[in-house]
């Protein structure tokens, strides 16, 4: 499971680029994950799962 500020890579899917950020929480459960990403225009966050569901 990720761990509050450590970087990790990932691909930011409203922007379809893959990109390394911080991770800034981690839910209790671990269930989730929320990377802050920095780009020249400001920063965001993006939600992420380790868990491979199915679509």
């Amino acid at each position: 499971m990720k761990r509050v500020g450590e970087k990790s890579s990932e691909k930011i899917d409203c922007l379809g680029v893959q990109k390394t950020g911080k991770v800034v929480y981690v839910h209790p459960a671990g269930r989730f994950y929320i990377v802050e990403f920095t780009f020249p225009g400001g920063k965001f966050w993006e939600s992420f799962t380790e868990a491979n569901y199915e679509r």
